[in-house]
């Protein structure tokens, strides 16, 4: 079992990307299920709803699956650094192409 003191900052910075990927999976979620095509003439959802949501779904599996990795001891700054690599990556592309 690792020690808690270092564990402690990295245990809530991931509960809070956990919550924020969260947030994001639900709004577009949200977004894409309140879709009206027959309002907009537009028979298909916008493809940034459809790639905000893979963003959601990317943040919240890499939170989850970093606090996981942190309270474990197997290869755990290797698996640590890519994941968030992966994460950061996607969510820059997610606000660059948003904006």
């Amino acid at each position: 079992m690792p020690h808690l003191k270092p564990l402690l900052p990295a245990t809530i910075l991931r509960v809070i990307q956990v919550l924020l990927g969260i947030i994001t999976l639900g709004l577009s979620i949200t977004l894409l299920k309140g879709w009206a095509p027959f309002k907009t003439g537009i028979s298909r959802a916008p493809i940034l709803l459809l790639f905000s949501v893979g963003i959601g779904g990317v943040t919240l599996i890499g939170a989850v699956l970093g606090l996981v990795l942190a309270w474990s001891e197997f290869l755990r700054g290797y698996f640590e650094v890519v994941i968030d690599i992966v994460v950061l990556l996607a969510n820059v592309v997610g606000g660059v192409v948003s904006t």
